[in-house]
């Protein structure tokens, strides 16, 4: 279905990687596609003027790995997109996708009804979160997002130990509404507009590298601790999530409404007369 959807509907580039490579003819014909008729040429203008610091003076194609992680005009981005991807992970979510059947065999509810119920409510809740983006902001879900996850977590691993089922699954389902408010969806949604396409390649890179490395372990940690020591799993998650929390605060910018130029100058921590500077400052000119 997957591949079919990609051959027939979804079978164009992206409108930013059309502009960067100068291909108009197909970014005519994408925006044709999306928008009415009488709109088409002032998407187009649009996007260019948007994109008109990545390429003026060819600065896209001279962008190199070392570039977005440590030129000043990139590295706080790259940063925070990085460790976004990374926290999306240690949440723990995919533990709870992977052996979900395993971690809650043994409670009050057969673990199947748990595992479909974590379904349903992750299908509702991102279908809700995408009508909120448009009213509350990247920044303000992820914060809310982080926080409500980090307590669900806690408290999910203190039943857990406690041998309170019902409280248990309660508190799980919590962290599942408040992941899909926040770190599900907004994690390539954010960083597709903060971070420059290699930096985009190495927060996916770090992204599933921790899937792997959960994929990997967790069953031996489940054996290991037992059937009633799962808690500390989740309390472990919720001390990773409360840090991711804090990343969040201090490093996150609202890019809802801004411009990728005004998202750039967010991020960059170029000195003023670089000519990162320069590049930056002649979009305004």
């Amino acid at each position: 279905l997957q591949l079919g959807l990609l051959l027939t509907v979804f079978r164009y580039d992206t409108p930013n990687f059309l502009v960067q490579n100068g291909d108009d003819a197909k970014l005519r014909q994408l925006f044709e596609h999306i928008y009415h008729a009488d709109v088409v040429e002032e998407r187009i203008v649009k996007i260019k003027e948007d994109l008109k610091p990545a390429n003026s003076g060819d600065v896209h194609e001279s962008v190199s790995y070392y570039d977005v992680c440590f030129g000043a005009r990139y590295r706080r981005a790259t940063a925070l997109g990085v460790g976004i991807a990374c926290f999306q992970q240690t949440t723990g979510t995919n533990i709870q996708n992977f052996y979900s059947n395993q971690i809650f065999k043994g409670m009050a509810v057969s673990s199947e009804i748990i595992t479909g119920a974590i379904g349903i409510i992750n299908f509702i809740a991102v279908s809700i979160c995408l009508v909120l983006l448009h009213y509350l902001g990247r920044r303000t879900l992820m914060l809310w997002g982080f926080f409500v996850m980090a307590f669900a977590l806690c408290f999910s691993g203190l039943f857990s130990l406690m041998q309170w089922p019902y409280s248990t699954i309660g508190s799980i389902l919590i962290f599942r509404i408040a992941f899909e408010f926040s770190a599900g969806p907004m994690l390539w949604l954010y960083n597709a507009e903060i971070l420059h396409d290699k930096a985009m390649g190495l927060a996916s890179a770090g992204h599933w590298a921790l899937v792997l490395v959960i994929s990997a372990t967790v069953p031996g940690i489940v054996a290991a601790l037992g059937e009633h020591q799962l808690g500390y799993i989740w309390l472990v998650c919720g001390v990773c999530t409360g840090l991711g929390w804090v990343v969040l605060y201090f490093w996150m910018h609202e890019t809802k409404g801004k411009t990728h130029h005004e998202i750039e100058q967010l991020f960059s921590r170029a000195p003023t007369g670089s000519d990162e500077y320069r590049q930056l400052e002649a979009v305004e000119l």
